[in-house]
């Protein structure tokens, strides 16, 4: 099922990685096409969670460079600002984590860190400006931070996590990587896959989706991103 069909305009964007694409930077003006588009992604998305009672989610791709962290970034703003919900972005693309360059933060303590015991759970969580969002970085990636995810210590962690936000969103390295969102998969109560339109080819998604529904993945659904 394609949820939406998400479209960005890069045009005349230069001097920054990510202006004008984040509704981290608008006043949800209803007249703006970036906001138009995850307002109406929001209500599905919003009407798929409540009717599945999806707490934790994974947004993922194939390939890098598809626009899954900007995706999962805008999501969690319009969750967080229209759906009214305490949502926790957690950066789990650990080959190029992203989500402490969009934030601006710094990348140290976050869930590399958690899984080593070398902080807390209260450590590893940063605020936004969006007062019911927050993120937890990649953190300093080591050799053993990828072998524990799926491990004892990360489901007590995320049980832990559960109990304090209503949505949970956690932005996966690509599927044709590593072997990161197949470990993931069951542990999510759905994923959502992105797909960059006029650059990912087809085999290479059938690829990916059949990787994810080996790994017993609940696919909720295909967003569609389009640049222009």
């Amino acid at each position: 099922m394609i949820l939406k069909n998400i479209w960005q305009k890069w045009k005349g964007i230069k001097e920054e990685k990510y202006p004008h694409r984040l509704l981290l930077d608008t006043k949800f003006d209803l007249k703006t096409p970036l906001v138009v588009s995850f307002y109406n992604l929001f209500g599905k998305i919003f009407y798929m969670f409540n009717e599945k009672s999806i707490q934790v989610a994974m947004l993922t791709s194939s390939i890098e460079g598809e626009g899954k962290s900007l995706i999962t970034v805008n999501l969690g703003t319009t969750l967080s600002v229209l759906g009214k919900k305490k949502v926790l972005l957690v950066d789990c693309d650990l080959h190029h984590p992203e989500l402490h360059h969009i934030f601006k933060v710094e990348r140290t303590k976050g869930i590399s860190e958690l899984l080593s015991g070398d902080v807390k759970i209260e450590e590893a969580i940063k605020p936004t400006r969006i007062p019911d969002l927050f993120l937890m970085t990649a953190g300093k990636i080591h050799l053993t931070t990828s072998m524990l995810i799926g491990s004892n210590i990360f489901k007590n962690i995320l049980k832990e996590l559960k109990e304090t936000y209503d949505l949970i969103l956690f932005d996966s390295s690509p599927v044709n990587l590593t072997q990161i969102p197949t470990i993931l998969a069951p542990l999510m109560d759905g994923v959502i896959f992105v797909i960059q339109a006029e650059r990912t080819q087809r085999e290479t998604i059938k690829y990916a989706f059949e990787s994810l529904k080996n790994s017993k993945a609940n696919i909720l659904g295909s967003i569609f991103n389009m640049r222009y």
